[in-house]
């Protein structure tokens, strides 16, 4: 099934920051590690964008993905899930090219 050109101008791009909480043990990390990585390659078997990676400090990370509102809506809920008391996170909304909206 193809997208409509209307599905295609609803998707933007976003960007999840994330930062471990202080006093965050790698048994916690190691624990939510696998899981985020299931949803990320979720998210790419479905065919959608996401490019994610850690920065280099081994503390934060961060994931650049295309979506609706509401697929970004979701997407971060089930993040948030999986990484809450563990890791700080924010979502911003991509518009750089185009400047602020």
């Amino acid at each position: 099934m193809s997208k409509t050109i209307q599905e295609v101008a609803q998707k933007e791009l976003w960007v999840l920051v994330s930062q471990l909480k202080e006093n965050t043990g790698n048994s916690e990390l190691e624990r939510i590690a696998p899981q985020v990585l299931y949803i990320i390659d979720q998210w790419k078997d479905s065919g959608k964008f996401i490019w994610s990676g850690p920065f280099g400090d081994d503390a934060g990370g961060m994931a650049v993905f295309e979506a609706t509102q509401d697929e970004a809506n979701t997407f971060v809920k089930n993040y948030g899930d999986l990484v809450s008391g563990v890791l700080i996170y924010h979502v911003y909304k991509w518009d750089v090219l185009w400047g602020s909206k």
